[in-house]
């Protein structure tokens, strides 16, 4: 890693890849784009859905690439934007 900061990150529509390409340039860090195996539709309300029912189940979906670089990382201080939590 460039300076032991890793970005790592899930976008399903670009715009949190934006925001994390942003801090990468700021930091000097190390991006990692976390992508399940299955893509997600880009029908909102059809996703919307899904991720209510996998958020209830406690579903953790496969990814494509092994987290290995998370393995690395020191820690990650950031956080996730829940828009099914109040």
């Amino acid at each position: 890693m460039k300076n032991d900061i890793l970005i790592a990150y899930y976008s399903w529509h670009g715009n949190t890849r934006k925001i994390a390409e942003l801090i990468e340039r700021e930091t000097g860090g190390t991006l990692f784009e976390i992508k399940p195996v299955e893509p997600y539709t880009t029908d909102y309300q059809a996703v919307v859905a899904q991720a209510k029912e996998e958020i209830q189940a406690g579903f953790r979906p496969a990814l494509l690439e092994p987290a290995s670089p998370l393995n690395r990382a020191h820690g990650l201080p950031g956080t996730v934007i829940l828009w099914d939590k109040p």
